[in-house]
């Protein structure tokens, strides 16, 4: 298969889900098998439990949401970005968030929290918290950052991506319902197009973001400077962690 590098769409919701298409052609069979196991994963989730009242079906539900179902969804996603970027998607990609398994959970638990918090306001501030950290899936697993790190850079490197992540929103609202007019099946193929389209967008913009460039020029920074702090005892930085860091001082 080849390895060599795409280039990523143009900004707007129809050139990322034309983008997305090509990917799903180009890497089907493997974008496939991720996407079953996306929907065998949600197959607990219709255990039924008593609204009103905590039990044991209620926690083991809660339990497996956001310690399992959830984080896997972050390593669909970071599969979906490998494949955007050409870089051989596989099956077991789909496990790596737990390679910064803790930063994937406090993420996506404060991404639930803000969200659930905006559509109680009346939904349009939800909508807008759900645009704004639209990219924390793609920063924890495959930037590798640490929960609080990604919502910051998300909503940061979302400025001027906002309404082209609503519009794919929009448009994958109807790719749904086709999916499940399709005997269900086909929400398979929805989950594969909408997941690359979203994908599309972040390779798109973290291409063009100096936030994201300056986030990692910070991150090899105190990469070297603990390297050399290690090789020479006694000698301390006072650098301190990437996301800590005075962004004022590089400006």
């Amino acid at each position: 298969m080849s390895t060599e590098t795409s280039q990523p769409p143009k900004k707007g919701a129809w050139s990322c889900y034309r983008f997305g298409w090509r990917k799903f052609k180009r890497y089907f069979l493997e974008l496939f098998l991720i996407a079953v196991i996306s929907v065998l994963a949600s197959l607990p989730m219709g255990i039924p439990v008593d609204e009103f009242l905590f039990n044991d079906s209620t926690f083991f539900i809660l339990g497996y949401l956001f310690l399992l179902y959830l984080p896997l969804h972050y390593g669909i996603d970071f599969a979906f970005l490998k494949a955007s970027k050409d870089e051989s998607p596989r099956v077991g990609d789909i496990l790596d968030f737990f390679n910064n398994y803790l930063s994937v959970v406090a993420a996506q638990l404060l991404v639930s929290l803000i969200v659930g918090i905006g559509f109680l306001l009346l939904i349009v501030p939800g909508i807008i918290f759900m645009c704004k950290l639209a990219f924390v899936p793609y920063l924890v697993t495959y930037e590798r950052t640490d929960a609080l790190e990604a919502l910051r850079l998300s909503w940061e490197i979302t400025e001027g991506y906002s309404w082209t992540i609503f519009r794919i929103w929009l448009l994958s609202i109807p790719l749904y319902l086709l999916g499940i007019a399709l005997v269900g099946v086909g929400l398979i193929f929805s989950t594969m197009w909408i997941g690359l389209s979203y994908a599309g967008l972040y390779y798109h913009a973290s291409e063009q973001s100096d936030i994201l460039q300056d986030y990692h020029q910070r991150k090899r920074t105190y990469s070297k400077s603990t390297s050399r702090a290690r090789r020479e005892p006694g000698k301390e930085t006072d650098q301190g962690l990437p996301n800590l860091l005075d962004r004022g001082q590089n400006e």
